[in-house]
């Protein structure tokens, strides 16, 4: 099964919505299309992890950008900071799953054209 790619971006009842199709491996392109909603939770997702990832590998980022040293030194700032981006990832993964399978509805099997 080829990695999903996105084809159109549609407006349908005052909402924007991207048509995603791949193919079955089997004659098949399988169509999906998601809304707006479901591409800014996997953006914020993306996002959080990120936050989550650079506060692990380089803990002084936030120190640095901001300014301002709230735990002075001790580490416990960056471990609530990584917490926290930890749980939004996976509260915003979970919803954008929740949408991709209220979207498996609109997912349709159609045949390749000639």
């Amino acid at each position: 099964m080829a990695l999903p790619t996105v084809v159109t971006s549609q407006r349908s009842k005052g909402s924007v919505r991207a048509a995603t199709e791949w193919s079955t491996g089997k004659g098949e392109v399988v169509k999906a299309q998601f809304n707006i909603r479901f591409w800014l939770e996997v953006a914020f997702a993306l996002v959080t992890l990120f936050l989550a990832v650079t506060t692990i590998a380089w803990a002084r980022w936030l120190e640095i950008v901001f300014g301002v040293d709230p735990d002075h030194g001790n580490g416990s700032f960056e471990r609530l900071v990584v917490g926290v981006a930890a749980a939004l990832c996976l509260a915003s993964l979970l919803l954008a799953h929740r949408q991709w399978r209220r979207g498996g509805s609109e997912v349709a099997a159609v045949s390749p054209s000639a």
